[in-house]
Parts: structure tokens; sequence; C-alpha cells
């Protein structure tokens, strides 16, 4: 008891210590979203001239990258601590590479974009990797043991469809990899994969004793299937604040004394090993599990769960969960505190559960993608020594003494230019002013496009600086309506909308309809991955609104790109695509199987028709005189009437048929129909014109007809509940031969 006492005030202590860096980290304005200034700025815009500055950059150095493309980054030189080598692109993300390597101690890299499958890898010391994009296959980013105290944050990382046996990590933190800070990534899109981990603190369970000390905060883990969100296999790591959703589990798969805490998980949080800390954490739609384990602690595996501490947690809650049949060591004197929901007990040992707690017990905080990544208002900016700052409208913009002219670009569907006022010294976001007591003169501008003049004097009136700023408007922003409503992202700059019937296609422009001068949608197919240009249509040419509606009665399931072009007024082009994936046309082929006789069911039918006439039987020999085929229908005797099929097709549009005659002209011998009756056996039938066409005849004489037709309009396509197959009196059995039916009708399920 009394070391069980201790421990508990052990824990206690670590939660206070935790709650205070929790405040610290949950500041928008941390030291980590401003980026030291430079001693120096260097500019570049080729390969040839990055690696030249990147071997004779000095500490505090600012290496900017110019939008373009760049090929392999590797960073091989080394600042000081405090004082960074930052490479880092002008424009987030208008930078790209192919790869990221950051070799030297304290160096950064900021804001690129890799591309082609690209990763990165940080060895050095106190290294960062920040508000940077990775779609890769494999490991985006990966951090040695040397590169201690190192961040990776606000960057965003999207998977690739890997084979099955393949690993795929988001951030992976190699063995011994120590106080590292991972925080504000968004990790989105991991569908396939043997072991798709998004964070992992060490690819090893050998380490399970060792305090690595890393914080794992405020990502965003979003669609991330088959394995883990997060993965621990250290000691003394901190996991808080962060977002699953639809990412199956967070694992405390080995390392002992780690603390979760305030965690939204809508998935699962698996606990092994001893010491850790369970506090404030929502899980939606799968359970807290406290596991009992397969090994003892000397041979680490799946340990069993021993001394947790588990409190004021939302979830079902499972003491003594087991992981594997194997599972035969209990989990150990779990406390659990202030819990909301079911708990549930299984192989446990020395579990105490009281309904309060002293303990104070943060809330956990649902992220969004704007929370996140490159663009999160968190994200990391650079100070700049300015003359003055603006604020234009929504736009703070340094006056600095490296430029006389500036531009911004105002929202599309503004009219009038907005005011422009200096910042005051103690609400500055992006600039260090050069001279605090200087004043400043702004003459506004009368219109929009149009032009303001900023003059800037020191205390006694003499002018230091004059600069003009530009103000242009921006190109429109575009979104998707369907169906009136406006189209959400799949994943950022992403949009994927299925199509199960008809929608209107509009458009929701961020101005008013008269700035736009003319509108231009189109649907192009997409086969293989490649757009065929041939097969492309317009939808719309005209100006807005756009009034528009893709006809599912006009092209066949499968994904389409819908591109929309606009141009504005004032010259503007905005472009926005979309990808439909149409999948509204259900079909039902018959093969028109006989009966077969099973061992456990006896006699099972296999026909898929709703009604048929007496006059039928099944035809399964000489396959080889009917071009392969062994299932086939024929009548059963020459009776006096007509003989029919019916089947079941709600919402018929085409219809396919495969007979087979000596001959006889089919025109006359067969006949189809459809009926909107609410039963089979009502009688009022619309007779279907149809094109017969022989395809091939066998040795043996027989032909083989194809028999198409389609519904004349839509509104008769919808009406429609069953169809008809119907040979006319006076043939004999042999005759005519039906060998399949295909039906073609909308209303997906």
């Amino acid at each position: 008891m009394l070391r069980i006492h201790f421990i508990m005030i052990c824990w206690m202590l670590l939660f206070v210590l935790t709650t205070t860096c929790v405040s610290a980290a949950a500041t928008p304005a941390s030291d980590l979203s401003i980026l030291p200034t430079a001693v120096r700025h260097i500019s570049v815009s080729s390969q040839e001239e990055l690696e030249a500055a990147i071997k004779t950059a000095r500490p505090g150095e600012h290496i900017i990258l110019e939008d373009g493309e760049y090929g392999e980054l590797i960073v091989t030189c080394s600042g000081r601590q405090g004082e960074p080598v930052i490479v880092r692109a002008r424009n987030t993300l208008g930078a790209k590479v192919t790869k990221v390597e950051i070799q030297g101690h304290d160096a950064w890299v900021i804001g690129v974009d890799v591309i082609n499958g690209g990763a990165a890898k940080l060895t050095g010391a106190r290294g960062r990797i920040s508000s940077s994009r990775f779609h890769t296959p494999g490991t985006a980013i990966q951090v040695t043991a040397s590169a201690t105290g190192s961040i990776v944050d606000h960057n965003e990382i999207a998977s690739q469809a890997t084979p099955q046996s393949e690993y795929w990590d988001g951030i992976l933190m190699t063995q011994n990899t120590v106080n590292m800070h991972v925080f504000r990534n968004y990790l989105y899109g991991a569908n396939a994969g043997k072991f798709n981990e998004a964070i992992v603190t060490s690819h090893t369970t050998s380490v399970r004793t060792q305090q690595t000390g890393n914080i794992i905060e405020y990502n965003l883990i979003e669609n991330w299937h088959n394995t883990r969100a997060i993965s621990t296999k250290s000691g003394g790591n901190i996991i808080r604040f962060n977002t699953c959703i639809d990412a199956n589990e967070i694992v405390n798969r080995s390392g002992v004394n780690n603390h979760y805490i305030a965690n939204w998980i809508e998935g699962d949080l698996r606990i092994h090993d001893e010491g850790q800390v369970i506090i404030g954490n929502k899980v939606i739609g799968g359970t807290i599990r406290v596991a009992s384990g397969n090994q003892p602690p000397a041979t680490p595996d799946y340990i069993p769960a021993k001394d947790t501490l588990v409190v004021g947690n939302d979830g079902i809650l499972e003491v003594g969960f087991n992981f594997a049949a194997s599972d035969i060591h209990p989990a150990v004197n779990t406390r659990i505190e202030a819990h909301k929901g079911q708990i549930k007990l299984g192989r446990h040992v020395g579990t105490t559960i009281s309904e309060v707690t002293d303990m104070e017990v943060p809330t956990p905080i649902k992220l969004t993608p704007a929370d996140v990544g490159p663009f999160a208002p968190t994200a990391p900016r650079s100070l700049v020594m300015a003359y003055a700052e603006l604020q234009v409208g929504n736009i703070l913009l340094p006056i600095t003494a490296e430029s006389a002219e500036y531009v911004v670009r105002l929202p599309f569907g503004l009219t009038a230019p907005p005011e422009i006022k200096a910042v005051s010294p103690e609400e500055l976001r992006l600039s260090k002013l050069m001279d605090p007591a200087a004043t400043v003169q702004i003459r506004q501008a009368a219109e929009l496009p149009g032009e303001a003049v900023v003059e800037v004097a020191d205390a006694d009136g003499k002018l230091l600086h004059q600069a003009k700023i530009r103000l242009e408007k921006a190109p429109p922003a575009v979104d998707f309506l369907f169906d009136g409503t406006v189209a959400t992202e799949a994943a950022p700059g992403a949009l994927l909308h299925t199509v199960k019937d008809n929608i209107a296609i509009g458009l929701k422009v961020d101005g008013p309809d008269w700035m736009i001068r003319r509108v231009d949608l189109e649907l192009v197919p997409i086969v293989m991955g490649d757009k065929v240009e041939s097969e492309r249509r317009t939808l719309y040419s005209g100006n807005q609104p756009v009034n528009a509606v893709l006809d599912v009665y006009a092209v066949e399931d499968g994904t389409y790109e819908l591109h929309a072009r606009l141009e504005s007024i004032y010259g503007h082009v905005s472009e926005r695509s979309a990808t439909l994936l149409v999948d509204a046309w259900t079909e039902l082929n018959d093969e028109l199987e006989p009966p077969v006789e099973t061992w456990f069911f006896g006699l099972m039918q296999r026909n898929k028709t709703v009604r048929e006439s007496a006059g039928w039987q099944y035809a399964t020999d000489q396959p080889e005189a009917f071009f392969g085929d062994s299932t086939r229908r024929v009548r059963s005797a020459a009776g006096p009437g007509p003989e029919f099929l019916i089947w079941e097709a709600a919402g018929l549009w085409e219809f396919e048929l495969v007979v087979y005659t000596r001959d006889v002209q089919v025109e006359k011998a067969v006949e189809l129909a459809v009926s909107a009756a609410a039963s089979a056996d009502d009688q009022s039938w619309q007779v279907l014109p149809y094109v017969c066409e022989t395809a091939e005849t066998s040795a043996a004489g027989w032909q083989k007809q194809m028999l198409r037709g389609r519904l004349p309009d839509a509104a008769t396509s919808a009406a429609v509940k069953y169809f008809r197959f119907t040979i006319s009196e006076g043939y004999a059995p042999g005759d005519i031969q039906l060998g399949r039916v295909i039906l073609i009708h909308k209303g997906k399920k």
C-alpha cells in the first residue's frame, strides 16, 4: 500500500507539471510561431543557387526559396542553438522539392511542398521541419536518434495507397529519439498497407524503460485505417490534445510512465505496460482498453497494464481487455476515478473505482483541418524590421526599407477600397519597428482597383520612407454547388462527390454576378487515371448564375472530372475541378441457371424472374453449338398461347438479351415490354422497340442474336417496375432459345 501511495503522489506531481506545459503550449503566440530574426536574407531561385547558399550559410541566416522547383533539398550546414539556419519558402508551399534531409544541427526547413512521393529525414540535433506538405507511399518524416530536441510541426501528410506488405508511417521517431516536439500536424488518408501508423515514438519495444520525453500534441489524424493513429513504444512521453477521427486506435504498445491527456479519439485507446496516466480523454465509438498481456515485463511484447491511473475519461472503459487469446497475465492495480461511461472488468487484479477525483481534468478539443497544417493560424511566421505595419482590410502588411511598392490582392467581391491604418506597437504580429517614434501618414485609395500612398517621418518630421500600395482584386474564389449545397472537400483542395441521381450543378462565387463575364462548365471521363479528352462535353457555357444539370441518363457509371472556368470583367481567370463518381446504375445479369441440388438445402432455385408462364424448361445440352452457353431457357411444348418471363426492373433504362435461333424472324417471334403496374400479375404492358443484330453463327447453324434497346425517355424509365420477355405462339420448343438477360436500371442501393 505504501508503494502504491507513493506512485500516486508521483502521478499527481507529474500531472501538475503536465497541465502547466499544456497552458504554455496552447498559447497561439508561442515562441515557436515566430521565426528568429534573420541576421541576413539570401534569396535563391534555382537548384544551383540553393546548393551554393547552403554551403556558405552561417548561424542565423535565412535562405529564402522563391516559387519554383528545386529537386532535392539537402541541408548540410549548421546553425547554433537559438540561431538556426533556416531554409524557408517565401510563399508557403510555393517552393517544390523532391526530398528533404536535415543533416546539420540547428537547421530548419519551413514551408516546402515535397512532391513526387518524396520524404524528409532529420539526423541533426534541434532540427525542424515545419509547414510543409507530403504525399508519399512510404514514411513521410523520419527522425533518427541523433536528431535530439527536434521539432515536427504544422505539416500536411497524406498517404498514398501501398501494397499490403508495406509499412507506412506518417512521422516516425526511431529508437532512442528524445525530446521531440510534434504538434499541429494534419495526417490523413491511410487506406492501405500492412501497418499504417500516423505517429510513432519508437520503432522498437526494446526501449520501453527509456524516458524519451517526447511531446505529441494538437495533431489531427483523420481517415487513418487499418492500424494505429499514435503508437508509443518508449517511456516518459506526453500525448495530449490530439484528435483522431476514423483512425482505429491510439496504443501504448510498450513504454512506461506515459501520459495520455485530453485526446479526442473516435476509435480505441489501448494501454499496455506500467505506470500510464490516462486523464480527460473522450472516446467515441470505441473503448479505453487497459489491457491484459501475453508476456511478463522481462520479455517485452504485449505487456499487461500495471499501476494505471485512469481519471475523468469519457467513454466505455474495459480493464483486463484480452488483445489476444494468449493474454493470460491480468491488468494489475488499475485506479479509476470520476469515469464517465460504462466500466467493464475482464482479466484484472486489484482494480479500484471511485466516482470522484481531486485532480483537475482538462477538456479535450476536437480539432479541424483549419487548426493544423501549413496554413493554420499557429503556423510559424517571420518577423521583419519595418518602418510600419499596416492593416489593409484583413491583411497585415509590413512596410520595410527594402521596397517602395507593394501589391495587395483583396477579395474579388470587394467593391470599395478598404481602410488602411497603422498597427499600434503593442499589437504588432509580423514586425519589429525600426523607429517606434516614427509617424505614419496614409493617403487612402479612392477606388478599387486603386493606389494608396504611405509616408513615414521621424520625430522631427523628416521623411524616412515613402511607399505605394497597389490595391488589386484577387481572382474569384469558386465553390461547386451540388443540389444547392456547397461541396465539401474530402481532403484539402480535393473534391470527390458520388452521384446516384440527377444533380443540379451551380457555382458559388465570392462576388456579384455582374463581375463575371463568362463561365464554362465541362465534364470529362477518366479511364485508368487518364482523361478521355475526345469525350469532353460542355454542361454549361454562358454568364452567371450557372444552371446546369448532370443527367445520369446521359452518362455511364464511372469517374469524371468536373471542370469550371470563370473569367471576370477584370480579366481574372479562376478554375475549379471536382472528381465525380457516377454510381447510379444497377445491372441485373441473368445467366438463366437451372436449379442445383445441395447437400444441406436440397434443391436450390437460381432463377431471377419474379413470374413466368408454365411452359418453360432449362436447356443445358450441346453448349458447343451455342458458343459455350450451357444454361438456356426454352419452351417446354408448342402450346396454343405465348410463353413469358418477367423480371423486376424498377427504373429500367437499358436492356440487352442474347437469343439463339434457326430460320426464325426474331422481330415477329419475340416481344419485349415493360409495366408500371404495382404487381407483375397486372396486364398493363407497354411494348418496347428493340434492335436485333446477328453476332455470329455456329457450325450447328444456330445464330446468336443480340437484342438491344433503351427506354424512350427518363420519365418512362422512372415509372417502370417490371420487364417482360415473350415468345409468341406457334413456335416449337427448340426454335428459340434465350441465353442471357442484362437489365440496367437506375436506383443503386
